[in-house]
């Protein structure tokens, strides 16, 4: 029982490290992305509609990530050169993106309810590590979008900390004033920090259709970006809280 809660947790928290991993980026660029939970309503969709429609799973995951990318793109577009403020523009791309999807999945699949599926992720299994006694299954055999989101905590961890793009990003966030003044390109840099952000964001979407449910349903998000935007700020900006930044 134990092993299969351990197995259950993981799986669930892999789409929330994406789309917090993905806001973190953005948040240290200098922008509040409350959009996160439309953007990944729509790369679920996306991921959904293009694995059934033709039959492959990278399509699907392709498709959601670049459907993700365009919604950034008008969110950054509204916020970064429009200067709109973050949080009506990010409210609104999650209503619309509800609409939109919703309006999509009928017209493409009917209002019939008949709920479709598709071929999941198959599962890894990194060799003897899955056979540990109760950690074993749940760390050891996931699919790949698990796997990708534990291994990019250190990864965005030392991008942040340790590089010289990390260090231009934060600066951007912090001191904007200071960091265009120096030539770093405040917009681009964040630009770049809200559409990586998409595709991590449109990547855990897809992993709730493609990884998790194997199906798609209007609204299946939940709030769930919103409790990625949470575990950013109480995780206080940080990629791991065990780490320790730079003072």
């Amino acid at each position: 029982m134990l092993e299969a809660f351990l197995n259950s947790t993981i799986m669930m928290a892999a789409p929330l490290l994406l789309a917090a991993l993905g806001e973190l980026l953005v948040e240290e660029s200098g922008v509040i992305n409350v959009g996160i939970e439309g953007i990944m309503l729509t790369g679920a969709f996306a991921a959904m509609a293009a694995a059934y429609l033709t039959g492959s799973i990278v399509a699907g995951l392709c498709s959601a990530a670049l459907a993700a990318i365009t919604m950034s793109a008008v969110f950054a577009v509204l916020t970064v050169n429009l200067a709109v403020n973050q949080v009506v523009a990010g409210t609104a791309l999650d209503i619309f993106a509800l609409g939109l999807t919703g309006v999509f999945h009928r017209r493409i699949f009917g209002i019939t309810g008949q709920a479709l599926t598709v071929r999941t992720l198959e599962q890894i299994k990194l060799g003897w590590f899955a056979r540990i006694p109760l950690i074993g299954s749940a760390l050891f055999d996931q699919n790949l979008l698990v796997y990708l989101a534990f291994l990019l905590v250190p990864i965005i961890w030392l991008l942040l900390y340790r590089t010289r793009y990390g260090l231009g990003l934060r600066a951007a966030g912090e001191r904007p004033d200071a960091a265009d003044a120096l030539g770093l390109g405040v917009y681009r840099l964040r630009w770049q920090a809200i559409l990586i952000s998409g595709v991590l964001t449109g990547l855990s979407g897809a992993y709730l259709t493609l990884g998790y449910a194997n199906t798609f349903v209007e609204g299946m998000t939940a709030g769930r970006g919103f409790i990625a935007l949470a575990i950013v700020i109480l995780g206080q900006w940080r990629p791991r809280q065990c780490y320790s930044e730079p003072r």
